[in-house]
């Protein structure tokens, strides 16, 4: 029998690759698991004096200066980003 000695004492091939294996399987998961994209999809109307917008442009600014605005085309009044 081939042992191998890691960090709490000797451990046999098939062992070392059921570890190795598990290692890798669990690097694989936990590198899917970065931050999520916060942005959602914006859906609105615009008016003004009580009817929608024929046409023009909106622009939303983030208050947080490392995340980008985002705008959109008001279209009869509507919009979505």
């Amino acid at each position: 029998m081939n042992l191998v000695w890691v960090i709490g004492g000797p451990v046999d091939r098939s062992r070392q690759r059921i570890l190795a294996a598990t290692a890798l399987a669990l690097a694989v998961i936990g590198a899917g698991c970065g931050p999520r994209d916060p942005r959602v999809t914006i859906v609105g109307t615009v008016t003004f004096d009580g009817k929608p917008l024929s046409t023009g442009q909106i622009i939303f600014m983030p208050e947080d200066a490392a995340l980008r605005a985002e705008g959109a085309t008001i279209t009869d009044g509507s919009f979505t980003i």
